[in-house]
Order: structure tokens, then C-alpha cells, then sequence
């Protein structure tokens, strides 16, 4: 089965996919740092009871998967792959995970909330990934009652997400405000309107990939409804500005950034060793590539699956420690087997 974020909606435009994060405390329960062993097993228990006596939760077919049982290169994995959000994880905390097939839906219990209910949708879908995560949501609530307060709405140990417990977000492929060093002055202005924007993929000093998340970082006082009209909005701005930058500058610098863009697709064709950051920033110019229709292929070259898969935990192995450089072979390996021959259109 495919996973979500290989389908083509992943790979067209701007935005990549829309996420959608429920978080619920359980009425009764301290909250997760104060939880004993016992009490974390009674919420795993009553989680998979819930899932087992609705129709529509076990239709979704869904595997658990107690990361006490794994290396913590597996943790890193669902993290690189968007079946965990980081906020979940805290060192030393246990989480077991119920997740889809496809990888598009993921329970996770035991971490720094007791319950957080996460779906992925690709593309300009968060809206359909809100209604599934609803649905959940609801059927959980049948038999596991939630912490809730009619002056604060539902309670989370952390308050940001108190209120509605709703986090709401669209991953942007942003290189050309990245590189007019744009995305610090939006970073400002969405703050004030109750918004973040962060780099996904963290670097040094830059944004890996060029990938950002744009997402609300308030719940109180606000309905699921205004939170999203709002997401749907700024996003639709910024991605606007971002595509009228990329024709712009493609088409007063076509031979400078046509070359910087096909260079890159050489690295990733011929390389017999690439770093995660240089992997990361050819497969950002190859995107833009696809995007602007720099070449005749039917499989995206600069894939957003590519990109989930270079981070070093891709490419380890439970049995033996590899070094940097036996690393960075592997991922040329699986770039240059998944590349796609092109044939340029200019």
C-alpha cells in the first residue's frame, strides 16, 4: 500500500500536505508526567478496548506498536516519517502508537499528553484531515471520558493547547522567500496574529529543503472553525507570494537558476556519497523543477518522500552501528535507484 505522503498531491505546488493534532487528556488521571506505570497501561488498555468496539476504528486496520520494544532509532523513524510529532516525545517517556497502513492516521499514547490523535492528508487538504481526526476523536470519547473544564474548555498538560486541544498545519516548500530571507519577516507578522512559522527540517542556520509548517500556536478562546478559515487563509497568501516569486525570478534569471537546479539533479544522479544537507537541498531544487516544468517526467524528481527518507535513522540497522560515510553511500544508493530519467524541456 502507498503510503500518504507518496501520493502526487505531495508533489504539486507549494503546499505539500495539511496535519491535524487532537490532543486529549482522560478524565480521572494525573497527567502524563505524574502517571504511573499502571496508569499508563490502564490508558493503552482502555485505548485499544475503544478502537476494538467501534466499527469505523477498526476498519482502519490499524497496527500497535510499543516503542518500549524498539531501538530508539525506530522513535526517530516515525518522527522522520510524520507518524509522531516531536511535542509527543519526551526523553525517557514510553509511547505506544496505533498507525494506519498507510501511515496517514496515528494514535499515540504516553507521551507528553495522554492521547494524541494526529492525521495526514496531502496537499490542500487539512480541512478533510480535520473531519477524520473529528470522527476519531468522537469514537475514542465513547468509552474514555476527557478532562474538560466549561470555563477552559479541554485540559492538556501543556497550555498552548488547552481550549480546543486542536493543532492545525500546512507544510510549504518556500525556497525562493528562504532565499530572499523573507520567511523571518512572515515568522514576525504571523506571530501576531496567533500563527507560527517554523523550518520542518532543521539546519545549522537554514531551513533543510526549504520545507516550513505554518500552524496555529493558540487554542483558547477560539473554535475549531476560526482556527481553520485562518490557516486556510494565511496559507493561501503566503504560497501565493512564494509561486509569483519562483516565475519571477525564473523568468529574469532563467539561465542561473536553470542551471543551478539541473547541477543539482547531476549530484543526485552521479554521487556515490551525499550528506543529509546536500541530499536535501538538491531534492529542493529538483522540486522546483517539477513544479515549474523544467523537464518531461512523469514521476516527480524532487519527491517529498525522497526527502522523509534521508535522514540518517533511514539508513541504519538495529545490528550494526554505520559511519557517517557508509551512511551517506546508502543514501545515494536510494536516491539514484528512485530517480526518474528526465528530459529537458528548454
Amino acid at each position: 500500500m502507498d503510503k500518504w505522503y507518496e501520493k502526487p498531491a505531495c508533489n504539486i505546488g507549494t503546499v505539500i500536505c495539511g496535519q491535524v493534532c487532537v490532543i486529549r487528556n482522560a478524565a480521572g488521571y494525573p497527567f502524563a508526567h505524574r502517571m504511573n506505570a499502571q496508569q499508563k497501561q490502564e490508558l493503552v488498555q482502555a485505548a485499544a478496548r475503544a478502537i476494538a468496539q467501534s466499527d469505523k476504528l477498526s476498519a482502519l486496520q490499524m497496527e500497535f506498536y510499543d516503542l518500549r520494544d524498539y531501538t530508539d532509532t525506530m522513535k526517530e523513524r516515525m518522527i522522520s516519517r510524520l507518524i509522531i510529532p516531536p511535542f509527543m516525545i519526551e526523553e525517557g517517556s514510553p509511547v505506544q502508537v496505533f498507525v494506519t497502513p498507510d501511515e496517514s492516521i496515528s494514535i499515540i499514547l504516553g507521551g507528553s499528553e495522554h492521547i494524541c490523535i494526529q492525521v495526514s492528508t496531502p496537499g490542500k487538504t487539512v480541512l478533510e484531515a480535520y473531519n477524520t481526526a473529528n470522527m476519531i476523536d468522537d469514537e475514542l470519547n465513547r468509552t474514555i471520558p476527557y478532562a474538560w473544564n466549561s470555563k477552559y474548555g479541554y485540559l492538556t498538560e501543556n497550555p498552548v493547547y488547552t481550549g480546543t486541544g486542536l493543532s492545525v498545519s500546512y507544510m510549504l516548500h518556500m525556497p525562493y522567500m528562504e532565499r530572499k530571507q523573507k520567511t523571518a519577516k512572515y515568522t514576525r507578522e504571523l506571530g501576531q496574529l496567533g500563527f507560527l512559522l517554523n523550518e520542518h527540517f532543521k539546519g545549522k542556520t537554514f531551513a533543510l529543503g526549504d520545507i516550513f509548517r505554518i500552524r496555529n500556536r493558540k487554542t483558547l478562546g477560539l473554535s475549531e472553525g476560526e482556527i481553520l478559515s485562518a490557516l486556510e487563509q494565511l496559507t493561501a497568501m503566503i504560497a501565493s507570494r512564494e509561486e509569483n516569486e519562483r516565475n519571477r525570478q525564473l523568468e529574469e534569471q532563467e539561465l542561473s537558476e536553470t542551471n543551478r537546479i539541473c547541477r543539482g539533479y547531476g549530484i543526485l544522479k552521479y554521487a556515490r556519497c551525499l550528506g543529509y544537507n546536500e541530499a536535501m537541498t538538491c531534492l529542493s531544487g529538483a522540486r522546483t523543477g517539477d513544479n515549474a516544468g523544467l523537464w518531461n517526467s512523469d514521476v516527480p524528481v524532487g519527491a517529498f518522500a525522497a526527502m522523509l527518507h534521508m535522514d540518517d535513522c533511514e539508513f541504519q540497522n538495529d545490528q550494526k552501528t554505520y559511519t557517517k560515510q557508509e551512511i551517506a553511500a546508502a543514501r545515494s544508493r536510494y536516491v539514484r535507484k528512485n530517480l526518474p530519467e528526465i528530459e529537458l524541456q528548454i
